[in-house]
């Protein structure tokens, strides 16, 4: 072995291999210590100093091992140069995407400052590491232009993506904190002038100062209680909110940690920079004065946070958007993570839904309410003023005890109730309140309680129409209906589970009282129009006879309330949520895996970083509403709309087959017609069974729906040939269920067979929880299938009207957009594994429509299904396929673990 030459301390010229950041390109590096060899391989860069050797042959992760460098490579940072501004990164290795995804937040952040704003549309490949990548470009840009951002908020979906950023920021955190004090940091430049002699000159790329951001998440009570009594419970915001109104410390049936919160009033205090939920919720059980409630600590500890981290629907519902409206100002960064979910969580933001059961149980808690008022020895109150309630509402912000006592506080904007001095005057009791609420009810229970043959659709004004005929019902009746709730309540220190939900539902209805009302409104229910909004009485999805077939096979996911009829208001203009946010934010980055279809990319702009600018509006941006985002900025601002997407190559490591044909050589698809006979359900449990017993790993299966699955799974037990029982002989199988928390339990689970080497299987659901946000990495998922293209229902009443609606808005049709949500679905499943260069995995397409699915994808997945991989195939020739790529993938690991214990011994005998 030849040892390598000391080469020159403080810089070094090298060029890095193909499969690195830069291809066949030079780069600079310049360390604060003088260094002797730099190894650089397809995983990463590692260092040398003067005291260590490093020889020729052996590979870059066992030489650093070897040689007790193991911890100086994984303590390197680097300073990425990205168009002249110094970016921390907290991993020795840069890829040629995440340097495309910099440049591009770089150029929509400065923007901002020359005074413009900026909406971005970011799209990367899954596993590309997109989420670090803004964040780091983002977070360094702060460090230069501390005034250009106040606060940070990420957006995402699921609890698991929460923290994962959180970790994602500590391990940020920590590299900013070694990089300030330590000697190992590493600066990388992609420009040509040597770093030398730019930071000799004190240009812009010097380092600036850096601190630590706090970071914090925003979840819900469910996620936060450590009250076993109150988590336990089925209702636990309503138990929650009951054990903490008008609370005081002499108090003993307050909440114990509630207490504490009380205590300790402004004297709250984080040890750590970063938490994930767990760690937030250790953290407050182990707090130096007794436990205190993570939900409450959490709610006063926001407005110190630097980044916070949450769900959706803290910035687009008006029910949940209080505790994040009180402390964003005009100059917070608003990062939205999977953003092509916006468009069904903006929808069920302003969507509202009542059940049977509970109009029945509302009519019990009035006349319960009637009767605690009757027999009350308190004097009658005085007469409601919508005056009292606004001010209630400004307190209700500042403070997060008065905050937590208001369920469904925020139900109307103060400034959009344009009322006259004879609408609220007809109610000056609480008797003639709950009167006119008890006809509501009547009416509800009346219309809900018939056995329907079909839903019943219907306009908002209309049924506001209908409901203004009973007594004491009017406009100002359902807008205020919630205030009048919480006040009469207060007053008479009564509390109900119930009545809120009916009287928030009654206030978003309320609103399309009458013409003139509409015209006057100015903030986001001016958008609010018959043609966006619809009602509908909604059949129970279950029956008997002939209909249960048709109602099994519905693509909404599982509802506690699903057997019982509903009356639902459905929003299907998502711009209705979003119109807020884009006239508040002066800086949004919408990033996914799947905004475009390729067909829409035919039109595109080359960047001089090689990233891909989308020219024309896509479909994506006319549901948003994007392409009126100019129209909502001010006029003396000018707006810039930057769409940007990353290229990948094809994934070397990833084999994908559609089959078409059973092994009866029978068509193999999940169409109405066809997904119950025999022969498909016998020959998509051979295909299942045969690959389970060729995989050594994880399996994870994607399902259409919750129903079918469990009626293949049914029907496989039936059978005679019991294909069930051969399944879970060759793994275990774990299950998606619609609780989260049982879910998360099965991953865990799932992940722990995994790692004792035998591996399972995992039936999910496409559209589900695990269909994005979950990675599965290297041996969690070696191997996927897809039973069926996961195509919306479009015999759902909600559907039809949704396609309808887009068709005679946007002029999309009702195929295009069917296609289109399938091939967003079909590359998120896809995307949960192989996220890594040296992974591997198999992935079965198991329908014959997927041939048409894919034209619909974007144009990364497009690439990775090319050319054999495109055609469709038979089961038996997929599966001969599959096990021979299982083989070879076998083979090069094993040679690359018999590699590296060649150098091991080798080294060995040397010494």
């Amino acid at each position: 072995m030849q040892e390598r030459p000391l080469a020159t301390p403080l810089q070094l010229l090298i060029t890095l291999p193909y499969q690195t950041a830069y291809p066949q390109k030079a780069i600079k590096v310049l360390l604060e210590v003088p260094i002797m060899y730099i190894h650089t391989t397809m995983e990463g860069m590692y260092l040398k100093a003067h005291s260590l050797r490093v020889f020729e042959g052996m590979s870059s992760t066992q030489s650093c091992r070897s040689i007790g460098l193991h911890d100086v490579v994984m303590d390197l940072k680097m300073l990425v140069d990205v168009c002249g501004l110094p970016v921390v990164y907290p991993y020795p290795t840069v890829s040629k995407q995440q340097l495309q995804i910099m440049e591009h937040v770089h150029n929509v952040l400065r923007t901002g400052i020359e005074g413009k704003r900026a909406l971005s549309l970011l799209e990367a490949k899954t596993g590309s590491g997109k989420t670090l990548a803004v964040l780091s470009t983002a977070i360094s840009f702060w460090d230069v232009y501390p005034t250009a951002i106040s606060r940070i908020v990420f957006l995402c979906r699921t609890i698991p993506v929460v923290d994962h950023v959180l970790n994602e920021i500590f391990h940020l955190n920590k590299a900013r904190g070694d990089l300030s004090k330590s000697t190992t940091g590493a600066y990388i430049s992609n420009t040509t002038e040597p770093p030398l002699k730019q930071e000799a000159s004190n240009s812009s790329l010097k380092i600036p100062v850096l601190r630590k951001l706090r970071a914090l998440p925003i979840t819900s009570r469910r996620r936060l209680c450590i009250n076993e009594s109150v988590s336990r419970t089925a209702y636990l915001d309503t138990e929650c909110i009951r054990l903490t109104r008008g609370a005081d410390l002499e108090d003993t049936a307050v909440c114990p940690a509630f207490k504490n919160i009380l205590k300790e009033e402004n004297e709250l205090s984080i040890n750590r920079e970063s938490y994930t939920i767990p760690d937030f919720i250790d953290h407050c059980k182990r707090y130096s004065n007794g436990e205190v409630c993570p939900y409450f600590a959490n709610r006063r500890l926001l407005h110190t946070a630097d980044i916070i981290v949450g769900n959706y629907n803290y910035i687009l519902d008006p029910k949940c958007a209080g505790p994040l409206g009180a402390i964003l100002d005009r100059n917070t960064l608003l990062i939205i993570d999977e953003a092509h979910n916006l468009e069904y969580a903006a929808c069920d933001a302003m969507s509202m839904h009542l059940s049977y059961k509970l109009v029945v149980d509302c009519e019990k808690s009035i006349r319960m309410m009637s009767d605690l008022i009757a027999h009350s020895t308190l004097p009658p109150p005085p007469p409601f003023s919508p005056d009292r309630s606004l001010i209630r509402k400004e307190r209700a912000i500042k403070t997060v005890q008065q905050d937590s006592r208001l369920l469904f506080s925020g139900s109307a904007p103060a400034d959009v109730l344009l009322l006259s001095s004879t609408s609220y005057a007809a109610i000056k009791t609480p008797q003639q309140f709950l009167s006119g609420l008890l006809r509501i009810v009547r009416l509800l229970k009346e219309q809900l309680s018939d056995r329907l043959t079909k839903d019943v659709v219907s306009l908002p004004h209309m049924d506001v129409l209908n409901l203004m005929r009973l007594q004491f019902v009017g406009e100002s009746f359902l807008q205020l209906s919630p205030e009048y709730l919480h006040y009469y309540q207060s007053y008479y220190r009564i509390f109900d589970k119930n009545l809120p939900q009916l009287v928030q539902f009654l206030s978003l209805l309320g609103y399309f009282g009458s013409v003139e009302t509409l015209k006057h409104f100015r903030t986001y229910s001016s958008s609010l129009s018959y043609e966006k909004f619809f009602t509908v009485i909604q059949k129970p999805q279950t029956s008997t006879g002939d209909d249960d077939t048709l109602l099994a096979h519905t693509q909404q996911i599982f509802e506690h309330n699903k057997h019982q009829t509903l009356y639902r208001l459905v929003c299907q203009d998502p711009f209705i949520a979003l119109r807020p946010v884009y006239q508040y934010f002066p800086l949004i980055i919408m990033m996914s895996a799947t905004l475009f279809a390729s067909y829409e990319c035919a039109d595109t702009l080359v960047s001089p970083s090689g990233a891909v600018e989308v020219a024309k509006p896509s479909m994506i941006e006319r549901i948003l509403g994007i392409t009126m985002y100019a129209e909502q900025c001010e006029r003396s601002v000018e707006p810039v709309i930057k769409k940007c997407i990353v290229e990948s190559g094809a994934q070397p490591n990833t084999c994908i087959k559609i089959i078409g044909k059973g092994a009866d050589q029978a068509k193999l698809t999940t169409q109405f017609f066809f997904r119950t006979t025999p022969s498909a359900v016998q020959n998509y449990g051979r295909i299942l069974a045969q690959i389970s017993s060729s995989t050594s790993d994880g399996l994870i299966v994607f399902f259409p729906s919750y129903r079918f699955m469990e009626d293949l799974i049914t029907l496989w037990n039936i059978t005679s040939s019991n294909m069930f029982r051969t399944i879970t002989s060759n793994k275990l199988v774990f299950f998606e269920t619609p609780d989260p928390i049982e879910t998360m339990h099965a991953v865990a689970c799932y992940r722990k067979c995994c790692d004792s080497g035998r591996g399972a299987i995992l039936f999910a659901i496409a559209r589900g929880k695990l269909s994005e946000g979950i990675d599965f990495k290297y041996h969690h998922a070696r191997g996927i299938i897809l039973i069926g293209v996961p195509y919306l229902y479009s015999g759902s009443t909600l559907i039809h009207m949704k396609l309808n609606y887009l068709n005679a808005k946007f002029g999309i049709k009702p195929s295009e957009y069917i296609h289109f949500d399938a091939g967003r679905v079909l590359t998120q499943c896809i995307g949960r594994v192989t996220r890594k260069d040296n992974d591997y995995a198999a992935v079965i397409l198991a329908d014959e429509r997927f041939k048409e699915c894919i034209k619909w994808t974007t144009k990364w997945m497009q690439e990775m299904v090319r050319g054999k991989n495109s055609q469709i195939t038979t089961q038996d020739e997929a599966i001969r396929t599959i096990r021979a790529f299982f083989i070879q993938q076998a083979r090069d690991t094993n040679r690359r673990i018999n590699a590296d214990f060649f150098n091991d011994t080798e080294k060995a005998v040397a010494q």
